[in-house]
């Protein structure tokens, strides 16, 4: 297994339903069910079984009420994680979204995958 064969990008301050929306744009596509494919990846929207009930907002982004992930479908597909990955991200903060990814190529996202810009929004 890869480093890029998944990732996990958690997300509040958008709803399920606005994150799908939100996506379908920069990937010119419609999500089926819960999933988007795009070219060799496929990119997962659901709520996030560990965020709190009631709609309450959580501090600790692992419990953020959005859950995205995305997995190559094919081989050729871990070469376009970076990129797609971070398309998301910037779709996300460009619509004042939070997001977060937990991969093992954070290091190689924007902002470290959003953990940088999470935490500079903490200091400031």
């Amino acid at each position: 297994m890869s480093r890029y064969s998944y990732c996990r990008i958690l997300v509040t301050n958008i709803t399920v339903d606005e994150t799908r929306r939100l996506l379908g744009s920069p990937f010119d596509g419609a999500f089926v069910r819960n999933a988007l494919s795009v070219g060799e990846m496929e990119i997962e929207v659901r709520r996030n079984p560990a965020a709190p009930s009631g709609g309450v907002e959580s501090d600790d982004f692992v419990r953020w009420p959005v859950q995205i992930g995305t997995e190559p479908v094919t081989p050729h597909g871990e070469t376009a994680a970076v990129d797609t990955v971070s398309r998301i991200l910037e779709s996300l903060w460009g619509s004042q979204a939070q997001a977060v990814a937990a991969c093992d190529f954070e290091d190689e996202l924007p902002w470290k995958g959003g953990i940088q810009r999470l935490r500079e929004s903490d200091e400031g």
